[in-house]
């Protein structure tokens, strides 16, 4: 494909696209509105609630655009008038007669293709590509160090740790071999890994904690593997880069993370004794971490 086609493709591909990207700066803002009165009217105690309110939302978003997308590549519809009939005058003593009508060739759109788009379009067209490309590169470079921490990390080879790790994965469902790894440099603990996950945990946090406080962080982090939260993450991180210029899907989306986190603190509580033991082991790792 040599420079004129790759350009001329560009200003036929750009009025759909910018159109359907300027559309979601209100869709997504009528979505977060929606789902902040959802939250603000209804009593929704349980953070799962939240959680999927704010989730379907921001997949509500994506939805729209994909739609308003498909609508704008549609070609425009042929518009034809009626054919013109023309009216012979008679003389009195003959009636009038209509002459027949003249054919008016309909116009073909078989091979219809969307105008040219003006220079701002494909202006913003490239501004929208480039800045989505930097944010794959920030997905990227969030997942590489993730990636990074597995493998400085070292397995954890504790018995008694392993037990309840075991005793932890039985009782809440989770099937899929899951391994513990502490690593030196790492603020909080953090699951990596979607087949076979890994919880990294910091090592000041495995070496000066109580057994309910360990006990604790395994679960809130077993109770993100269980909730396949690493794939929901992902999700966040190709919407954040494909509406990177859209306030609103930030906001749905740290609201999201942060109903995730809840979600997960309310499954470690009834694995702990409640939420009041809980809350007070939370105090003990921010102390320790």
């Amino acid at each position: 494909m040599n420079t004129e086609t790759a350009n001329a493709c560009l200003l036929r591909l750009a009025p759909p696209l910018i159109t359907a990207l300027l559309h979601s700066l209100w869709q997504a803002a009528l979505l977060a509105a929606v789902a902040r009165l959802a939250l603000l009217l209804v009593p929704f105690r349980r953070p799962n609630w939240r959680y999927g309110i704010a989730l379907a939302c921001l997949g509500a978003t994506v939805l729209l655009f994909l739609v308003t997308w498909r609508v704008e590549m549609q070609p425009p519809r042929p518009v034809t008038n009626p054919p013109p009939t023309a009216t012979v005058v008679a003389s009195p003593e003959t009636p009038p007669v209509s002459a027949p009508p003249i054919p008016v060739p309909s116009p073909d759109w078989g091979d219809a293709t969307p105008p040219l788009a003006p220079s701002w379009q494909a202006f913003l067209g490239l501004v929208w590509v480039a800045g989505v490309l930097l944010m794959v590169f920030r997905a990227a470079r969030i997942l590489g160090g993730e990636n990074r921490l597995a493998r400085t990390a070292r397995p954890s080879e504790d018995s008694r740790l392993l037990a309840v790790l075991d005793e932890l994965r039985t009782r809440l469902g989770i099937a899929r071999r899951v391994a513990v790894a502490t690593v030196e440099t790492m603020g909080s603990p953090a699951v990596v890994g979607m087949v076979y996950p890994v919880i990294l945990v910091p090592t000041a946090l495995l070496t000066g904690s109580a057994p309910e406080t360990l006990r604790a962080v395994l679960a809130h982090e077993l109770a993100h593997i269980r909730r396949w939260d690493v794939v929901v993450n992902l999700f966040q991180l190709l919407v954040e880069s494909l509406f990177f210029f859209n306030p609103c899907v930030w906001v749905l989306s740290a609201q999201i993370r942060k109903e995730r986190e809840a979600c997960c603190d309310a499954i470690a509580a009834d694995c702990c004794g409640g939420g009041t033991a809980y809350a007070r082991i939370l105090v003990d790792v921010g102390q320790l971490v």
